[in-house]
């Protein structure tokens, strides 16, 4: 169950954190799209969405008012985290 969260503009961090997000994503959808056969592009797009997973997982994170929550939603943004490395493979 999600506890309650603070509002975005009180946490400038989750600001920059949400833009890596988006921007991340973003960049994704882009590599792949252009060159979907590539296997770097494939794996590329897997590290943004591991990047972008990390990032919107931290602003649930930052945003929470609960302490438990935020450490909870911390462990999940590690463990999408463990996954960067593991594309340059």
């Amino acid at each position: 169950m999600m506890g309650s969260f603070r509002p975005l503009w009180e946490q400038p961090y989750a600001l920059t954190t949400l833009a890596t997000g988006v921007l991340a994503t973003f960049l994704a959808i882009v590599t792949v799209w252009k060159s979907p056969r590539s296997p770097a592009a494939r794996w590329w797009g897997i590290m943004c969405g591991c990047v972008a997973g990390w990032a919107f997982v931290n602003v649930i994170s930052l945003l929470s008012v609960e302490q438990v929550d935020s450490v909870r939603y911390l462990r999940i943004a590690d463990a999408v985290a463990l996954f960067v490395p593991v594309t340059f493979l």
